[in-house]
């Protein structure tokens, strides 16, 4: 019983907007039908009170001593006075005239049926148009439902994974320091240790920095110093810098003669920042004899292309990729671990630069391409 409340709970959004839609379907409905009956029986009764006109005035004329003229009736021109008697006696101007009669004119019975036409279509227009808006409200409504409701589950999961990501290298760190207390390790085994608690704290670093900019992404682009750079040396100088983080990883660096002469707008920050994660993920999810290709081509932008030899993804994730609080699912090698903010963060720091991020690969155990488009000076 408790796992059937539970089910209905999370389902809960989904039988309130089947509910909404069957009654709001049965009110329009409703509403339809009433206004069509009101609208055939209006028709109705102007025939009906046309035809009783024509019935009383008929015994009235009928008594007078003067010739009818026969043509549309002064008194009303919705009548008309013809020289042929009625068959059924009921309009016909008896007893002083009985070769004629008097009955509705037929323009004025065109005119209700045209006014009794476009009265239906008018309520059918604003019958379609009103079941439209609703039904496209109701949607909106369920749909927001929904992504508050994913929302929410995303939030919770992503500081379920920053948990995760935050106690494990602490764990590191701290098995590290237990072992140097003891005093048992010789020099380069030491060395060794200490290396590892650092990669430990850089990825801590990276952790709580793509924490905080997660929250100020969006702020961020008005407050972005863009300089000229020339990317070659930037991307040089970042790897040299990082030598201890990309111990044991293959670099290489591409570039014809114009890429290295290029120069780009850029805030180095966001640069920074993007490189930190793209090659923390390529060394987290990377198999351990890890290369990385960066590849220069100018066009109308400037783009750095960073390629690995790592697990891959399937290409119709690709701009998944990029989704705050997302990550590819647990099947994949990609999808165990991270916070799922890294990358969303990269493409909002490049387009609040002036520039664009893409994802790129071939399918699982293919590697990735991600390439970043940065504004040329």
């Amino acid at each position: 019983m408790k796992r059937l409340l539970n089910v209905f709970k999370k389902k809960m959004h989904h039988v309130i907007m089947i509910l909404v839609l069957f009654f709001l379907a049965l009110l329009l409905g409703w509403w339809s039908i009433f206004i069509k009956k009101s609208i055939i029986q209006a028709y109705r009764d102007q025939n009906t009170i046309i035809e009783q006109t024509c019935q009383i005035l008929a015994s009235k004329l009928g008594k007078l001593p003067d010739r009818p003229v026969p043509g549309i009736y002064r008194g009303d021109d919705r009548l008309v006075i013809s020289i042929d008697p009625d068959p059924q006696g009921l309009t016909t101007l008896k007893p002083n005239w009985p070769q004629y009669s008097i009955h509705p004119n037929q323009a004025y019975l065109n005119r209700i049926a045209l006014q009794k036409k476009r009265q239906s279509l008018m309520v059918l227009g604003e019958g379609s148009f009103l079941a439209i808006c609703v039904i496209i409200s109701s949607f909106m409504l369920y749909y927001n439902i929904r992504l508050e409701r994913r929302s929410k589950e995303e939030l919770v999961e992503f500081w379920s994974r920053v948990t995760h990501e935050i106690k494990t290298p602490i764990t590191g760190i701290r098995l590290f320091l237990e072992t140097l207390k003891r005093g048992t390790l010789k020099p380069d085994e030491q060395s060794y240790l200490v290396d590892m608690a650092m990669k430990q704290i850089a990825r801590q670093q990276q952790l709580t920095q793509n924490i905080l900019m997660g929250q100020q992404v969006e702020r961020r682009a008005g407050k972005m110093t863009l300089v000229s750079l020339n990317p070659v040396e930037f991307l040089e100088k970042y790897i040299n810098h990082h030598n201890l983080m990309l111990a044991g990883v293959k670099t290489e660096i591409t570039a014809d003669q114009k890429a290295r002469e290029a120069r780009v707008k850029a805030d180095p920050n966001s640069l920074h920042t993007i490189l930190d994660n793209l090659a923390d993920n390529a060394i987290k999810y990377g198999p351990s004899d890890l290369s990385l290709v960066f590849h220069f081509e100018v066009t109308k932008k400037v783009i750095l292309s960073v390629s690995d030899n790592g697990p891959g993804f399937p290409p119709k994730m690709a701009d998944h990729l990029f989704d705050a609080y997302r990550r590819l699912p647990r099947d994949l090698p990609v999808g165990k671990h991270g916070t799922g903010m890294g990358l969303h963060i990269c493409r909002s720091l490049a387009r609040a630069m002036g520039g664009d991020m893409e994802a790129f690969s071939h399918g699982e155990g293919e590697g990735a391409t991600f390439k970043i488009f940065m504004t040329k000076e």
